[in-house]
């Protein structure tokens, strides 16, 4: 059974929150106040956990780096990885990937690939 988890990330002070469970009693506005991601299910080849808005770097076949992010793609009901510089916004299932970043704290790395 795949485990089901989320992470936080809180808008206003610009960090992932330690408890936003527990922020959130405090807080009636909690649902405004953090941007939810959900875990994959998956791990990278470091294993660590690879969560929604991650970015990760990922080789095709041929052996050319990527970098893209991951995201839920509600029209398949799966996550994938997402690079706009392959072929129009081509989507990959997951394969072996190394989470660098998300892109709340590391917006650059994309910045550079698209």
């Amino acid at each position: 059974m795949r485990e089901i988890k989320f992470r936080a990330w809180d808008k206003e002070f610009k960090k992932w929150s330690d408890d936003p469970l527990a922020d959130a009693v405090k807080d009636i506005k909690f649902n405004t106040d953090y941007v939810w991601s959900q875990f994959t299910g998956k791990y990278d080849i470091h294993g660590t956990e690879i969560y929604e808005g991650d970015i990760v770097r990922f080789q095709r076949r041929e052996g050319e780096a990527f970098i893209g992010e991951i995201a839920y793609i509600e029209e398949y009901g799966a996550y994938f990885v997402i690079h706009s510089g392959i072929s129009d916004n081509q989507l990959y299932a997951f394969s072996q990937y190394e989470v660098i970043g998300n892109i709340f704290e590391n917006q650059e790395l994309l910045e550079d690939e698209w």
